[in-house]
C-alpha cells in the first residue's frame, strides 16, 4: 500500500489484523517528505512507484531494498495496470503520450505509445482474445485504440464551455427543449482586470451548445459606473 504522507507499507496478506499499524512495514526512503509517492503498481515480479516530481522507480517485489529510475529522462503524472505483464504511464515530459510498457526477463521495454493523449482514465475490453482500450483523454474526449496502438474512434461530448457552473436545469417551457447552463465566475477581478472568461449563460439547444458571452450581455445593460460586476444567481427564460 503507497500513502503520500507515510510512503510504501508492506504487510503480509494473510495476517487478519491489517486495520493495526503494528502489523505494516514502512520502506524507508530518505527524501520522502520532499517527493512523496504518487502512485504505485505491480507488474511480474516489480512494484513500480511513481514520485510527486514525475521520476518512475522499480524494484523487486521480494526484497525492495534498491530501487531504480525507469527512464530517468521521462516524467509520468499516472500509472495503469491490468494484472498482466504489460502496464501504461502517461507522460507529460519529453513530450504529452500514453506509453504501454511491456515487461520481461527483468527488463522494462516500450511497446509502444500514442502521441499528444493525456490520458486521465484507461478501461480495457477483451474480445476474441484482443484488447481494445479506452481513455478518458481530457480535452481529447474519449480514444478507442486497438493493442497495437490504432486509434479506432474518437469521441468528443459537446458541452457548455465552462466549467464552473452554479445551475443546470431545463426550459420549463413544454414546448422548449433547451437547457440553461449559469456559470460561477464575475465579469472583472478585483484589480478590474478582465478575467476572459469564456461564457457566462449557456444554452443548448437543436443539439448544439450556445454561449453567451459577458461583453454581449454588457451591451445591453445600462451602466452608471465605467465597471460591471454581475453574479448570476437565477435566469428567467
Amino acid at each position: 500500500r503507497s500513502d503520500e504522507n507515510v510512503g510504501l507499507m508492506k504487510a503480509n496478506v494473510g495476517n487478519s489484523l491489517l486495520i493495526d499499524e503494528a502489523n505494516w512495514e514502512k520502506i524507508q526512503f530518505s527524501d520522502l517528505e520532499a517527493n512523496p509517492i504518487k502512485d504505485m503498481i505491480l507488474v511480474e515480479n516489480k512494484i513500480l512507484i511513481l514520485r510527486q516530481s514525475g521520476e518512475l522507480f522499480q524494484s523487486d517485489i521480494d526484497s525492495m531494498t534498491s530501487w531504480n529510475s525507469v527512464f530517468p529522462s521521462n516524467r509520468y503524472v499516472s500509472l495503469f495496470s491490468d494484472g498482466k505483464n504489460d502496464f501504461f504511464a502517461i507522460q507529460t515530459t519529453p513530450n504529452t503520450a500514453l506509453c504501454k510498457y511491456f515487461v520481461q526477463d527483468n527488463n522494462i521495454s516500450l511497446s509502444h505509445q500514442i502521441d499528444n493523449v493525456l490520458a486521465t482514465k484507461i478501461a480495457i475490453h477483451q474480445s476474441n482474445g484482443k484488447e481494445t482500450y479506452f481513455l478518458a483523454a481530457q480535452n481529447d474526449g474519449v480514444i478507442k485504440i486497438s493493442d497495437n496502438g490504432e486509434v479506432l474512434n474518437q469521441y468528443k461530448p459537446n458541452g457548455p464551455n465552462t466549467n464552473k457552473l452554479v445551475r443546470l436545469f431545463k426550459s420549463t417551457n413544454d414546448n422548449s427543449s433547451r437547457i440553461f447552463a449559469i456559470t460561477n465566475s464575475r465579469w472583472f477581478s478585483g484589480d478590474d482586470t478582465p478575467e476572459n472568461n469564456n461564457g457566462a449563460i449557456c444554452i443548448y439547444e437543436n443539439g448544439e451548445w450556445k454561449n453567451i458571452y459577458q461583453k454581449e450581455i454588457a451591451k445591453k445593460v445600462e451602466k452608471h459606473d465605467e465597471h460591471v460586476y454581475p453574479y448570476f444567481m437565477g435566469l428567467t427564460h
